[in-house]
């Protein structure tokens, strides 16, 4: 019980029609959906993976007690950096 087999993904703002062939978690009703429309369903303002994965990092650690990390920029950083 609260054990993932395969991991976690937040899918912050991708390209939803690379997931048209997934079913997630083999939930045939379920669809994909991303940070950036529920935000925006909730009249939020939009975020970043930059912006996101500093509190994703801290929660999973306040929450699993788990040990930092260093970690390489993602593609989109470096492309920026």
């Amino acid at each position: 019980r609260w054990v993932s087999w395969h991991g976690i993904a937040l899918n912050v703002e991708p390209d939803l029609s690379h997931f048209g062939g997934i079913v997630p978690c083999g939930i045939a009703d379920a669809g994909v959906t991303t940070l950036a429309i529920e935000l925006e369903r909730a009249g939020r303002a939009p975020v970043t993976v930059r912006d996101v994965l500093p509190v994703v990092e801290r929660h999973l650690h306040e929450v699993l007690g788990a040990v930092e990390v260093p970690r390489t920029a993602t593609p989109a950083e470096a492309a920026t950096a």
